[in-house]
């Protein structure tokens, strides 16, 4: 008697575990399924005004800091 109420109880929870994860699944699949606009994130910041009473200049130019390519050296 005991071994078919444990059987019966574990065939319970076998199968709500089934429809519980069906269900969760089903809820991910509707989600993706729903167009909505990305959200913004929260740490992006406005656009950049110049104030333009400052004249900016260019301080380093690319070219000096360019790599050179060398070939390695061989060991001694």
């Amino acid at each position: 008697m005991a071994s078919s109420t444990s059987k019966n109880l574990k065939e319970k929870l076998l199968l709500l575990f089934l429809v519980v994860s069906i269900l969760l699944i089903g809820i991910i699949w509707v989600e993706g399924l729903t167009d909505r606009p990305p959200a913004t994130p929260a740490y992006y910041r406005d656009t950049f005004q110049v104030d333009e009473n400052f004249y900016l200049t260019v301080t380093a130019q690319i070219e000096e800091y360019e790599a050179e390519i060398l070939a390695t050296p061989e060991r001694p």
